[in-house]
C-alpha cells in the first residue's frame, strides 16, 4: 500500500526528472508514463529505496506503449538524509540507435572468434583483432 508520503516522494522525483529532461510531468493520467518530453521521449521514473534488478527495469521499459518517441526508464535512489539521491536512465540500446546512432547494426557479432569493426558516427572506423 503506497502512503502519501511515499507518493510524494515519488511525485517530486518525477518533478526533477521533468525539469532536468526539460519534459513535463503527466500524473497518473499518463499511465506507465510519468514523464514525457514532447515529440522525442516517454519517461517511467521509479523512486527507489535500493537499485531493482536489471529485469524489473527492463519490464518497466517494456510497459511503456510503443509509441513514436524512445522509451526510457529513470531510477532515482532514496540514500537517505543528508545523502544526494543518484539518478539513472536507462534505454533500450537498439531504440536509442533508432534516434542517434545506427539502426540494426549488430555490434557485438555471435559468430565466434574474429575482428571486431566498430563505425563511429563521425565515419571513423576502426578494427579491433581478438585477444590471441
Amino acid at each position: 500500500m503506497t502512503t502519501s508520503r511515499q507518493k510524494a516522494i515519488g511525485s517530486a522525483a518525477e518533478r526533477a526528472v521533468a525539469y532536468a529532461l526539460d519534459g513535463r510531468r503527466v500524473g497518473m493520467d499518463g499511465g506507465p508514463v510519468d514523464v514525457i518530453v514532447e515529440g522525442y521521449l516517454d519517461v517511467q521514473v521509479k523512486c527507489v529505496k535500493a537499485l531493482p534488478s536489471l529485469a524489473a527495469v527492463i519490464g518497466y521499459l517494456e510497459a511503456i506503449p510503443d509509441r513514436d518517441r524512445l522509451r526510457a526508464c529513470v531510477v532515482v535512489t532514496r540514500p537517505g538524509q543528508g545523502r544526494k539521491a543518484i539518478r539513472t536512465i536507462t534505454f533500450d540500446l537498439d531504440e536509442f540507435a533508432s534516434w542517434h546512432g545506427h539502426a540494426g547494426v549488430d555490434a557485438w557479432p555471435n559468430d565466434g572468434p574474429g575482428p571486431l569493426t566498430l563505425e563511429f558516427l563521425d565515419g571513423t572506423i576502426e578494427i579491433l583483432d581478438p585477444p590471441s
